[in-house]
């Protein structure tokens, strides 16, 4: 999960819509966003769920970071799993900011 500040929603809105798309190629099994106002939006969450390490992989090498720093600022990231190491190396050479990890504990997930 990424929460971050919008800096033009319309911008923004296009960036999604494309990246949307480049995510369903990637594998994603899900990469949805939610903001905090319909009417007037400020702040936006990612939820992204990834298939297995190599659709993160590709993720990572798709995501246009220079238009996505360019819509989004003040991110939070929370991984919601216990991630490969290789999987949190590879975020933190990407520089994505400081994440908190959150361990998988119980339940059931339908893919």
């Amino acid at each position: 999960m990424v929460e971050m500040d919008i800096l033009d929603i319309n911008a923004a809105r296009s960036y999604i819509k494309d990246q949307s798309y480049i995510e369903e190629k990637n594998g994603l099994l899900s990469y949805e966003y939610f903001l905090d106002d319909i009417q007037n939006p400020s702040r936006i969450t990612l939820l992204a769920s990834y298939a297995n390490e190599a659709s993160h992989a590709t993720h990572n090498t798709n995501i246009r970071l220079n238009k996505f720093s360019a819509e989004f600022t003040n991110l939070k990231l929370q991984i919601f799993v216990n991630p490969p190491q290789s999987v949190v190396d590879r975020m933190k050479a990407s520089g994505y900011p400081a994440t908190q990890q959150m361990p998988y504990f119980i339940g059931f997930r339908k893919d």
